[in-house]
């Protein structure tokens, strides 16, 4: 007669009661373990057994027991639909996966144990911005995120850059004067003839829309703009801020 039984690593319970066999009859014990779980090695009267099934023959009563441990599981680090930026995540034990809006390079997927701690740092390219983690990492607050492996579903995360480009004011070489501010905020210009004082440069996303009002001095009108304004009708001029601005 065939005795199906079924344990848990987990909380150490066990579906296997005593079973009894005739004196000096061979018992074949035989491990299958399920799909998130490895078989390591039997014990106990077992304990020479070097496969997934052992035979004993019983004179007196005894017990065996095995070692199932859970299947590796493996982290990946993917990326993220939407992106406009590039930047990589780094292991805490050394590695990292290079990320773009349409790739992932590097180390970007491993195997580990569940169990495992591990710690997972972003840091976007010179002229991107880090705005979030998705996936496995969505909860973290900050570059950083910190990630237990569970023995189930493979956790799968990304981090998301986007980049930026300089939006820049620049004097015209004309009579007068104006102060440009741009909304969202960042530039606060002064422009006297070829001169400008200020904050007449700033970093804005790729793809935002950015205002750029100017306001002239008493003894000046406004007459157009020139550069990525150029075809502005009028003022306010709209610039979408593009990747090669």
């Amino acid at each position: 007669a065939t005795t199906v039984c079924t344990l848990r690593f987990g909380d150490g319970s066990t579906t296997c009661p005593p079973q009894a066999v005739d004196a000096w009859a061979p018992v074949t014990l035989t491990v299958v373990p399920d799909g998130a779980s490895t078989f390591l090695a039997w014990s106990g009267a077992c304990a020479a057994a070097t496969g997934t099934s052992c035979t004993i023959t019983l004179g007196q009563a005894a017990s065996a027991g095995v070692t199932v441990v859970p299947r590796p599981v493996a982290l990946t680090v993917a990326p993220v639909t939407g992106t406009t930026g590039t930047g990589r995540v780094s292991y805490g034990d050394g590695g990292a996966c290079t990320l773009t809006p349409t790739s992932a390079t590097g180390l970007c997927s491993r195997t580990l144990g569940v169990g495992t701690t591990v710690v997972l740092t972003a840091t976007p390219d010179a002229g991107n911005v880090f705005d979030g983690w998705t996936g496995a990492c969505a909860a973290a607050d900050g570059p950083v995120c910190t990630i237990t492996i569970p023995n189930g579903t493979p956790p799968v995360l990304g981090a998301r850059f986007l980049a930026q480009r300089t939006v820049e004011v620049a004097p015209s070489n004309t009579v007068g004067g104006a102060r440009v501010v741009s909304t969202p905020a960042g530039i606060d210009c002064t422009v006297q003839g070829s001169t400008r004082t200020g904050a007449c440069a700033a970093p804005f996303l790729v793809g935002a829309a950015v205002t750029l009002v100017a306001t002239p001095d008493s003894a000046t009108t406004v007459d157009g703009w020139t550069g990525a304004c150029t075809a502005s009708g009028g003022n306010p001029c709209v610039v979408t801020v593009a990747a090669g601005i």
